[in-house]
């Protein structure tokens, strides 16, 4: 995998996580309201932990198909780390459902997506930079 696709494939996730978690308020004060609802809990957890892999492994889909190396585990980390440290406290901390939250959000997803990417893009230079190995 080339380093731009790695650093591509990352921003493109982490917007992608963010355009996704932003009913996480909606779904967040539901399960407030019903405190003892097992379903809403269920549903809740559920979607904070197949949301950021359906984001990864569609991207990846979108990267082959276009001719573009992807790392399912690069995705994945950058998808789940997206997830819960920039995009999930914007999103408790906004609160509301205004407009221009959503920019933010997913602009927020795309900077942290280029940052957890930043070590497969290191590793992809590195391996393009290193003399082969000879064989004798």
């Amino acid at each position: 995998m080339e380093s731009k696709d790695a650093l591509t494939t990352g921003i493109a996730t982490g917007a992608l996580v963010g355009l996704s978690t932003r009913g996480a308020p909606v779904l967040v004060d539901s399960l407030l309201e019903r405190p003892g609802d097992l379903l809403g809990a269920f549903f809740v957890a559920s979607f904070f932990i197949i949301m950021p892999m359906a984001c990864a492994v569609f991207v990846r889909e979108t990267a082959r198909r276009t001719g573009r190396g992807a790392d399912t585990g690069q995705l994945a980390f950058v998808a789940y780390l997206t997830l819960l440290i920039p995009v999930f406290g914007l999103t408790l901390l906004e609160g509301g459902n205004e407009a221009i939250g959503v920019p933010i959000i997913i602009f927020a997803g795309a900077v942290s997506g280029f940052v957890f990417s930043l070590p497969w893009v290191t590793a992809a230079i590195y391996r393009s930079t290193s003399p082969p190995k000879e064989e004798e």
